[in-house]
């Protein structure tokens, strides 16, 4: 384990050593060192107050009710929708944990699938656009070829692209004809 001498050497040798930054052991057992900046929380909640103080104080803009309800393509760009992953997989081979992981975070976290009747799936919000993501299938990345996918050698991946399109809602007058 560290210890206070160990902690104190790497701070001494640090050629970048910084009087704002500490080094400080990690309360895991893995044993990482990370950096945290010497900052005391009454000083966090000071400045939030001072924000809040500054908008609370600044004139609220009253929207003109001609823009009341309507989106900008800037709105569109930003908002999210629902979109379904699932993992099928044959009766006899029942995976115990299913993965994703994907181009929509830059492949930075595993998302987990839950299990249903017949496959596994989960539910993630993403913005308009193309993604490309694979499954991580106990302990084993794997591609469902029964969704789209593009193969470049011998990486493949699963693609999807969320449309706009697909998630426009249609006025109750224009559904019947």
């Amino acid at each position: 384990m560290w210890d206070d001498s160990a902690i104190e050497e790497l701070r001494s040798d640090s050629p970048d050593s910084n009087p704002e930054v500490q080094v400080t052991l990690c309360g895991c057992l893995c044993g990482i060192l990370y950096a945290d900046r010497r900052r005391s929380i009454q000083d966090d909640i000071e400045v939030i107050t001072e924000e809040e103080k500054k908008s609370s104080e600044e004139p609220k803009e009253q929207s003109s009710s001609s823009n009341a309800g309507t989106t900008t393509d800037e709105d569109v760009k930003k908002m999210k929708h629902p979109v379904v992953i699932r993992w099928h997989h044959p009766k006899h081979i029942e995976p115990h944990r299913v993965y994703v992981c994907g181009s929509w975070d830059g492949w930075d976290k595993h998302i987990r699938l839950y299990k249903s009747e017949d496959d596994f799936s989960t539910v993630l919000d993403l913005k308009p656009g193309y993604y490309e993501f694979k499954f991580y299938v106990d302990n084993e990345w794997m591609t469902n070829e029964n969704l789209p996918y593009t193969d470049v050698g011998y990486y493949s991946k699963n693609i999807i692209t969320v449309k706009e399109e697909d998630f426009e809602v249609v006025p109750e007058d224009k559904k019947d004809s």
